[in-house]
């Protein structure tokens, strides 16, 4: 009775793919699952039984969204694995089928270790599998997709090379009637538009659009992955037509989406592809259904939330073009309601970083709609609430949890104990070929972590445990200064000022968004000893320009309220949101002559992350005074440095940093103890951080672009061969320190304060922000690369103020010694700024 069972839902199951019908996918559901449950696991039959419901409810997923449901999927898919004897013909094709549910669970959830580990899956189904066998094709385009999808994510061009490959292999080895050939030639076509991204031939879009047209022609309305395929040719017909802004084929893509959504929906993930596609088509075009067709996908149950976002995102845009600002803040937001949804404590770093990534720039253009309401508090509790989340949440793990150990170690060791259990990285487990009981205990532990959280917060003055600062809360970290948000969008351009009594907000008209894309576009670097004094002379009007479209407006607006003085001037913290996060605003104005027309003459400069970040700043710099342990300085010099395995030469020697050594460690005196540590490794830094009151780093930093998590400082260590190589000191590895005396961390590196990663612009993720996260209130950093003997000057100059003439006390002003140490440097060379400019302060 069960193979009979079996046999029928098999049948089901292709009819189904067929006609789209959801009364015969749910038969086929309830046939196999009689089937499943009338089997033992012991019995031969079992494998097969488990792997075909599987794919029942893979199906029964792309029609509903629903995860548990992929999750069940995947689980059967385990356990006919587990139950497949090793050398049983059988197994490459339930290496397959978990492969396929692996990488539609990655799509879903952004989970790299499920993609990783359908990559793997998918080589054991391909290598096990003769070249004559049917199941060929089908085997080489699942490795296609999963490679296709980690191209996307990391943008490897190995991954798209070999993903064209075999999906060329897959459409060659299908015969025409394959059932699963329009889905092969998709991927091909998808693939084909990925390397014309990259080399720009018009050969590949040409062949891409054709290949794609051709599994429209072959396929019918109703097969439930059409609406996929169609999704894909909206975004190919859109590339061709906006190389040259004319031709046929942006209204070809609209007719085809227009004619789709008209029709039942066989697939709600596709369908709300199809629905953002259109609208971004519409939207070219400049047609009001735009904003239909976002709304429509953002409405869409059970969809990837990271989808309904973007979606969602590109409505702002729309309501604030159409003067709907209200309705734009309610939707704005509901986004960022979301983002606790899918920013939880079970995503591993990359993950996390690929989800915060969707969020980019919605909690700016909501901060515009709100200023537009004249709301400026709400403009800033949406900044708040949307950017640095990642740090945010490094804080809240460091603040909150140790105060809560001390008061109730029970709750503590059991909110640990479950986030401990939600983020256990699968990639280290070898649980994804066992079963998916540790999944769904990851998901029973979410649930008791979201029980323990409330339990806490019911505590008498743990109401706020891991939330955002209130209203009240973000006031009192300003009672000495103002905290300066400036916030450029396409929709708008505002600084808002945050003081001990008041949120205000302060239009920039004439910061216009083209010209700020312009200036932040360019490429700083000095390259060429001939080209320094062209490009400070531009570097000088872009700050002359930086300093009459905003800083000018802000400083005016400050010194009314704290009424300026030849010996005290304003402390302002810098928050650069949207297109103005790379912004040197501390540098801004004009640095020829006698002027006071520049933010250093007129203020005290830092920068923050977030508020809550200052919060947590302040409260470590005033434990940290009230320790009355042995103050002691760590130095760490690099004068040269190893070259790593992806670099063509070994970084530039840096002798300069010997003598920035000396020269602290004379300013030190001999009342607090310095160690310099002359090309220490990592472990060697990580064992002494946690007891240094301030740790300077003279050396080679990097920004990576693609991952800010892994920007680092770098030292060396001695590899198996006894030779020298690089140990890099990451962001990831500093975050995850907790210092509790520490007060200044010095960065004389290059690029520490910097960040690359545009679609990660607002998460405010460098080295700097980490050694902040780790305790550290105050830390000096570069925005961009700086020169030996400029590093060695402003470091001693620092130094020389911001300790006090006995030595063993840490002065409470570091943000005013650098302010102060810089401009003994500009004052010999104010046209030179990019030599002097980069220095900046974080923290308290």
């Amino acid at each position: 009775m069960p193979i009979f069972l079996n046999s029928l839902s098999l049948r089901l199951r292709a009819y189904y793919t067929l006609t789209g019908k959801v009364e015969i996918l749910e038969e086929g559901l309830r046939l196999s699952k009689q089937a499943l449950t009338a089997t033992p696991v012991t019995s031969p039959t079992f494998p097969a039984l488990a792997g075909n419901r599987a794919s029942l409810l893979s199906l029964h997923y792309s029609l509903t969204g629903q995860v548990t449901t992929l999750e069940d999927a995947i689980q059967l898919s385990q356990e006919a694995l587990r139950y497949t004897p090793i050398g049983d013909q059988k197994r490459p094709k339930f290496y397959h089928y978990l492969s396929v549910f692996l990488c539609m669970y990655y799509d879903r959830t952004s989970e790299m270790a499920s993609l990783s580990e359908a990559i793997r899956l998918s080589r054991e189904a391909y290598a096990g599998t003769s070249d004559g066998s049917p199941a060929k094709a089908d085997y080489s385009a699942c490795l296609a997709d999963c490679l296709f999808s980690r191209y996307r994510r990391i943008n490897n061009l190995s991954d798209l090379k070999e993903a064209i490959a075999t999906a060329l292999i897959s459409t060659i080895k299908a015969p025409s009637e394959h059932p699963r050939l329009p889905g092969m030639l998709d991927t091909l076509a998808s693939c084909l538009m990925s390397r014309y991204d990259r080399n720009r031939k018009m050969a590949d879009i040409d062949e891409a659009i054709n290949i794609g047209q051709r599994v429209l022609d072959t396929t019918h309305t109703g097969i439930i992955y059409r609406e996929g395929w169609i999704s894909n040719q909206i975004v190919r017909l859109r590339t061709r037509y906006l190389i040259a802004m004319e031709g046929p084929e942006l209204d070809q893509a609209i007719r085809l989406g227009s004619k789709t959504i008209a029709l039942p929906i066989t697939d709600t993930h596709r369908r709300a592809y199809v629905l953002f596609n259109l609208g971004v088509c519409q939207a070219v075009r400049g047609d009001k259904n735009a904003l239909v067709s976002f709304n429509s996908a953002w409405n869409l149950p059970d969809v990837a939330p990271l989808l309904r976002v973007a979606a969602a995102g590109k409505c702002l845009t729309l309501l604030y073009a159409a003067g709907r600002h209200e309705e734009g803040m309610k939707l704005g937001f509901e986004i960022l309601n979301l983002l606790p949804s899918v920013h939880t404590p079970s995503l591993q770093q990359g993950d996390e970083q690929e989800v915060m990534s969707t969020f980019a720039g919605i909690a700016s253009e909501l901060c515009a709609l709100c200023i537009e309401k004249e709301e400026p508090e709400a403009a800033l509790q949406s900044l708040e609430q949307g950017r640095a989340v990642i740090i945010g949440q490094l804080l809240s793990d460091s603040k909150d949890v140790p105060q809560l150990s001390k008061d109730r170690p029970d709750l503590a060791q059991r909110y640990e104990a479950l986030t401990r259990e939600v983020g256990a990285p699968t990639s280290s487990l070898t649980t994804l070929m066992r079963s998916n009981a540790v999944k769904r205990r990851r998901s029973e532990a979410m649930k008791a972590l979201n029980d323990c959280l409330r339990e806490i917060r019911d505590i008498a003055g743990y109401e706020r445990f891991l939330l955002p600062l209130e209203q009240a809360e973000m006031h009192q970290c300003v009672d000495n200064g103002v905290v300066v948000v400036v916030n450029v969008t396409n929709m708008r351009s505002d600084a808002i000022l945050l003081t001990a009594k008041d949120v205000r907000s302060l239009p920039l008209p004439d910061m216009s968004i083209s010209k700020v894309k312009e200036w932040t576009g360019r490429d700083w670097k000095m390259k060429k000893r001939s080209e320094w004094q062209r490009t400070n002379h531009d570097f000088s009007k872009y700050l002359a320009w930086l300093w009459d479209v905003c800083v000018k407006h802000v400083v005016h607006a400050i010194e009314n309220i704290h009424a300026p003085s030849p010996h005290s001037r304003p402390k302002v913290w810098w928050i650069g949101a949207g297109y103005a996060n790379s912004m040197p605003l501390h540098a801004a104005g004009m640095h020829n002559g006698k002027s006071k027309d520049n933010a250093y003459d007129r203020l005290i400069s830092s920068y923050t992350p977030s508020i809550k970040a200052l919060a947590y700043a302040r409260k470590q710099a005033s434990c940290a005074m009230e320790s009355r342990d042995t103050d002691c300085m760590l130095i760490a010099t690099m004068p040269s440095t190893p070259k790593s395995l992806d670099e063509k030469k070994k970084p530039n020697d840096l002798p300069g940093v010997v003598h920035e050594a000396a020269e602290i460690v004379r300013v030190a005196g001999s009342n607090i103890m310095a160690t310099v540590a002359n090309g220490p490794s990592v472990e060697q830094i990580l064992t002494a951080l946690p007891t240094c009151r301030i740790a300077h780093f003279a050396c080679h930093g990097t920004s990576d672009v693609t991952d800010p998590s892994n920007s680092s400082v770098i030292m060396q260590r001695k590899a198996d061969n006894g030779t020298l190589e690089q140990d890099r000191l990451t962001v990831h590895q500093i975050s995850n320190l907790r210092t509790e005396r520490a007060q200044i961390a010095y960065l004389s590196a290059c690029s520490t304060a910097e960040n690359k990663a545009t679609k990660l612009q607002d998460e405010v993720l460098h080295v700097v922000s980490a050694f902040q996260v780790s305790g550290f209130p105050h830390v000096v950093g570069c925005l961009w690369p700086a020169g030996d003997e400029q590093c060695v000057r402003v470091a001693t100059k620092f130094y020389s103020l911001v300790l006090s003439p006995e030595g063993d006390k840490i002065n409470r002003e570091p943000a005013r010694a650098l302010r102060d140490a810089v401009m003994s440097l500009r004052d010999e060379d104010a046209e030179m700024p990019l030599l002097w400019a980069q220095f900046v302060h974080y923290g308290w």
